[in-house]
């Protein structure tokens, strides 16, 4: 809900785990214009950065310096993976 509600954003930044960026990736998803998300690792299992090679300190590095990666997403009847 608060990054739908959100004002526009170059870049979202979600720091948690697989659920919570889950849920910002489909606000983000939502919008009318959808922003770049970034993903910072801070959950139990983080089991989406591990498998993207996503580190706490390159997650920031890769925020600071603006480094994107396209990356596909998939949709079920319960919203985006």
């Amino acid at each position: 809900e608060m990054a739908r509600a959100a004002p526009p954003a170059r870049v979202f930044l979600s720091v948690g785990g697989d659920g919570t960026h889950r849920e910002v990736l489909n606000g983000v998803l939502s919008r009318p214009n959808p922003e770049t998300m970034a993903i910072y690792p801070a959950g139990t299992g983080n089991d989406m950065a591990r498998a993207l090679q996503i580190s706490q300190k390159n997650a920031l590095q890769t925020v600071l310096t603006g480094q994107a990666r396209r990356m596909d997403v998939a949709m079920s009847p319960n919203g985006y993976w």
